[in-house]
């Protein structure tokens, strides 16, 4: 009875001993690739760099803010910048009744004028309305929040 109950036990730690350490050498970059790929929605709000808006932008102008031939103009030259510029993250400035004033970019932590009548920059502060456009009932929907993320497409300022 004492060699069979050292054999097993022996047997099954020298078992799990040795190949635990493959296990979990091989098992952290699988869970890791799933847990790299599942994440993929969180790494859009902590890191909007990596994720770009122009695509929803585009539809906005299209379809929503500058849609019809009274506005294909200015509709062609907003796209043309918005195409022509390398940043990832635009943010639409509109009037209190929703009409286009400016098309902005957003680097790092400021949100720059590309295109528009708007203000050189727009601030946080200023701002009276954050929105996201909402392609699928082509409409813009309020957000709560006080400051730009990535869900932010288009703003409303104060008194305006």
């Amino acid at each position: 009875p004492p060699a069979r109950q050292p054999t097993p036990s022996s047997s099954s730690s020298d078992h799990h001993h040795h190949p635990p350490p493959p296990r979990t050498t091989s098992a952290p970059s699988s869970r890791s690739d799933t847990h790299n790929k599942e994440p993929a929605p969180r790494a859009y709000y902590s890191d909007p760099k990596k994720m770009s808006n122009k695509k929803l932008v585009k539809n906005a102008l299209t379809h929503r803010i500058l849609a019809g031939a009274a506005m294909e103009k200015l509709r062609q030259a907003v796209i043309q910048a918005l195409d022509e510029s390398d940043a990832i993250n635009f943010v639409l400035l509109f009037t209190s009744s929703f009409k286009y004033k400016g098309l902005y970019v957003v680097v790092e932590d400021q949100v720059e004028k590309l295109c528009g009548n708007g203000p050189s920059m727009l601030k946080a502060d200023l701002v009276n309305k954050f929105m996201k456009y909402d392609s699928g009932a082509k409409e813009f929907r309020m957000v709560q929040t006080k400051t730009f993320t990535a869900a932010t497409t288009a703003v409303i300022l104060n008194g305006n």
